[in-house]
């Protein structure tokens, strides 16, 4: 079986899979391959239908020879059972010796197996392709494409719908690929900045608002629509809880005032002076201030011990005023300095 790609390339494959693709160098050949593969209604197609597609200036029996030439060259490349004919009038492609990317895409869609479709699509229809002197036949490929761009996107919305329904935690991946799918459509944009501020976060969101917009700068040359700027204004002004979360467990780890500071509170009018107040009360009060102040001064008081020179032994008093400095704490000198 012969295998036709034609979503992202454009390729003829052997049917055993190992020799080299096989090449249609004449476009015309090619241009009726595709319309043969799929047109629809599928099926075999009129020679006259066929003649005016491909050869439209030409004469029927310059148009009719053009045609027989370029059915002898398929069969050449693909196989005598390749091309089938129904009378005279008729002609298609055997649906046993040829299969087509973009048909198992529509029977995909048909039986709404989205991801399968999603999977087998790589791209955009025979990318590039286009046959000079044809425009019938241009006019049909451009319909076709968008045709399936605009199924295929769809698809992908869908599937995004499957997931979410089933709480998947793939559904912010595949909005993505729906989105990439067709960048610009806005409402797509917005869905996809919803699902992604509801599990990722706010900030995701206003990255892919922040990627949309200089998308449309770059390629259509203008801004968002005012709902999408709407729900981007109202992102970045929504106050996230997590700091209000911070907020109350840092007051929750404060320890309640305990029953000294109860008492105090109980206190009758005349506390701010000391005078009303009982001397349980005051001593509560003064508590915590004696404690500071006298651990500031140990603290001092066991520097001064560190800094203060050893008196040598056997000396009670210094006996000059260098070594009176010293034992008094100053700061030693050296020697060369001390007779100053």
């Amino acid at each position: 079986m012969i295998e036709l790609r034609v979503l992202g390339t454009l390729a003829i494959l052997p049917a055993n899979g190992i020799d080299p693709p096989l090449q249609l160098t004449q476009p015309k050949r090619v241009a009726l391959l595709l319309y043969l593969a799929l047109a629809e209604p599928a099926g075999v197609q009129s020679r006259e239908s066929l003649m005016a597609l491909l050869w439209p200036e030409a004469s029927d029996e310059s148009a009719r020879h053009s045609l027989r030439n370029t059915l002898y060259g398929l069969r050449q490349a693909l196989g005598d059972d390749a091309i089938c004919t129904h009378g005279e009038g008729y002609v298609g492609l055997s649906p046993t010796a040829i299969r087509c990317d973009l048909l198992d895409v529509r029977r995909d869609l048909n039986k709404e197996r989205w991801e399968d479709a999603l999977c087998t699509y790589r791209g955009e229809l025979a990318p590039a392709f286009h046959v000079t002197g044809a425009p019938d036949f241009e006019r049909w490929l451009d319909e076709q494409r968008a045709s399936l761009r605009r199924a295929i996107t769809s698809a992908a919305w869908r599937r995004v719908d499957q997931l979410e329904q089933s709480g998947d935690a793939a559904v912010v991946p595949a909005a993505r690929r729906a989105w990439a799918l067709d960048p610009a459509d806005e409402a797509g944009a917005r869905r996809l900045l919803v699902l992604l501020d509801a599990k990722v976060g706010k900030a995701a969101a206003l990255r892919a608002y922040d990627e949309l917009a200089e998308q449309m700068r770059r390629e259509l040359d203008s801004d968002p629509s005012p709902e999408t700027r709407a729900l981007a204004a109202q992102l970045k002004a929504r106050r996230e809880p997590r700091a209000d979360a911070v907020a109350a467990s840092l007051s929750a780890a404060v320890p309640p005032p305990d029953d000294g500071a109860t008492a105090e509170r109980s206190e009758p009018a005349g506390i701010n002076d000391g005078i009303g107040a009982s001397p349980l009360v005051r001593a509560r009060r003064a508590t915590p201030t004696v404690a500071i102040a006298g651990g500031v001064l140990l603290i001092a008081a066991l520097s001064l011990l560190a800094l203060r020179p050893a008196r040598p032994a056997g000396r009670l008093h210094p006996e000059s005023p260098v070594e009176r400095a010293e034992h008094e704490g100053a700061l030693r000198l050296a020697p060369k300095y001390r007779q100053d």
